[in-house]
């Protein structure tokens, strides 16, 4: 069977492909279109659409910003988890703030008492847990030490699907941090940063973050030392 006729010209790929929507992103004028493709585990489509410009594409499919980043979060599970809701940013989140603080958490948990030559450090995907005795879904990414004994410590980074503006972070099984990212911040405040002011403002939170494990792996090794399970 022939695939191609010859002749035929082929269709360009998602990320140049011309549709005929209104781009959906503001003050975006261009009627060059093609919606977004997600599709929630309720069967609900995104109502996007974007022109080359400003859509995002995974594995040749195009997607708004938000449900790429959910997507691409959640690519080594997908066969196995039904995809969020379509207005429900916590799998997105979560990837994006475990990968922006990934090499201090990995920094912080070389340099704690915890860390031995044994030690391997792992590092967990993003996934689906029930947190609560109402069983709430939330997604988290996780890093571990562990060596042949088991799980040495983990820090976990944590979104509730019910409160999704907000970071939840790990050590061990106690909260060390809660906070809402500054650029969420801004958008519920209606403000609008230079692009100086809102890296200076990402770099701050990441900081925070930062300090946060690292007092929290403290005073773990402190308590488990006068427990004496260290």
């Amino acid at each position: 069977m022939r695939l191609f006729r010859r002749g035929e010209p082929a269709q360009p790929a998602a990320a140049a492909q011309l549709g005929t929507l209104p781009c959906s992103q503001w003050q975006c004028h261009e009627a060059t279109g093609l919606p977004c493709t997600y599709v929630d585990r309720r069967r609900r489509r995104c109502s996007t659409a974007w022109c080359p410009e400003h859509r995002d594409v995974v594995d040749d499919r195009v997607y708004c910003r938000r449900h790429a980043g959910i997507v691409r979060a959640l690519s080594p599970i997908q066969e196995s988890t039904p995809l969020p809701n379509i207005d429900n940013r916590a799998p997105s989140l979560v990837d994006w703030i475990a990968r922006d603080i990934d090499d201090d958490v990995r920094a912080a948990l070389r340099a704690t008492p915890f860390a031995s030559e044994a030690s391997e450090l792992v590092t967990d995907p993003v996934r689906l847990v029930f947190v609560g005795g109402e069983r709430q879904r939330a997604w988290e990414r996780s890093w571990r030490l562990a060596d042949h004994m088991g799980v040495a410590i983990k820090v976990t980074v944590s979104v509730e699907e019910r409160n999704d503006t907000e970071v939840l972070i790990r050590v061990g099984q106690n909260l060390a941090a809660r906070m809402v990212p500054p650029w969420i911040e801004q958008r519920q405040r209606g403000e609008q940063l230079s692009p100086e002011e809102d890296a200076a403002a990402r770099r701050r939170f990441r900081e925070s973050i930062a300090t946060a494990v690292i007092e929290a792996l403290a005073r773990e090794h402190r308590v488990r030392e006068e427990q004496g399970l260290v």
